[in-house]
């Protein structure tokens, strides 16, 4: 569920003064090469994956929550595998207790998502299936040089994630992550997630999980209807409301009360021709992925 966080140290000093003292991290900065001075900020380092950064005024800590945990207890460095709650509440516990930062973060960024195992290449979906989000292209369409596939769909506080996971580790499952990227601390406040701590929360976590469901749903995900035998006025009106290029004239040109009759027609189109199984499974897999996911945590890590 948890992935990628960053969080602000709201006691700059303390945390400083911490790892000074007991080494927590070996931070780094920079000498200048002329005058042989050395700058005191900003200083840098790392922790198994998480990076560390403090500046004259702030103090930073971002990184993969999931990797760091299979990291601190598997030794090993990736993401693919499941991350429960109690995962979830044990490894936010150890890193509080380790950098002395109980209840003294503030979160700015977050990643929640899930690793879906589907029936089909997820590069399949991503390339032919996912088209839009609010009847708008992808920001971004990467390879990765053959290991993935991803595409991204980004607004001002959050970007839409979909990538192909069973590719970027080469995982013999079809396995499909879906991603909500919050890039603003705003965001995160509105749905009531202030600190590190508040992810340990199963209300916070339902939260996030209704969140992204709601933007999984704004999603255009279409099974491909080509080679299907319907009648050509119908085809000729999917290839039309699957070109995001169609809506953003639309919009331009007509009444939100008509381009609102049309997403009618679009959405009963697909139901008219099935062509909503896809999308039907991404929701499903998702939903009985949190469930399981949020483990009691009495049951062994």
């Amino acid at each position: 569920m948890i992935d990628n966080v960053k969080f602000q140290i709201t006691d700059k000093n303390k945390f400083e003064n911490f790892d000074e003292t007991n080494k927590t991290v070996d931070l780094t900065t920079s000498i200048n090469l002329f005058t042989s001075e050395i700058n005191l900020y900003p200083k840098r380092g790392k922790y198994q994956n998480l990076d560390i950064s403090i500046t004259p005024l702030n103090a930073y800590i971002n990184g993969s929550l999931h990797k760091f945990n299979n990291l601190v207890l598997f030794e090993k460095d990736h993401n693919h595998n499941d991350f429960n709650l109690c995962q979830i509440n044990y490894i936010i516990d150890y890193l509080t207790e380790m950098f002395n930062i109980e209840n003294s973060t503030s979160l700015t960024n977050l990643e929640f998502g899930f690793n879906i195992n589907v029936s089909k290449d997820p590069q399949e979906i991503i390339d032919f299936n996912l088209l839009m989000y609010k009847n708008k292209h992808h920001n971004r369409d990467d390879k990765f040089g053959g290991k993935g596939d991803f595409k991204e769909f980004k607004t001002t506080d959050f970007n839409i994630k979909i990538y192909n996971k069973s590719k970027q580790y080469n995982l013999r499952e079809h396995t499909l992550r879906v991603e909500l990227k919050i890039t603003s601390k705003r965001y995160l406040q509105n749905l009531n997630v202030f600190k590190l701590e508040d992810l340990n929360e199963k209300e916070v976590l339902f939260r996030l999980y209704e969140r992204l469901l709601k933007e999984i749903n704004e999603l255009t995900i279409v099974d491909y209807f080509y080679g299907l035998n319907i009648s050509k006025i119908d085809k000729e009106n999917l290839i039309k409301f699957t070109n995001p290029n169609y809506w953003k004239q639309l919009k331009r040109d007509k009444s939100l009360k008509v381009c609102n009759r049309i997403k009618r027609d679009f959405k009963l189109l697909v139901e008219k021709h099935n062509l909503d199984k896809t999308k039907n499974e991404i929701l499903e897999k998702i939903d009985l992925k949190f469930q399981e996911l949020l483990t009691d945590c009495n049951e062994n890590l």
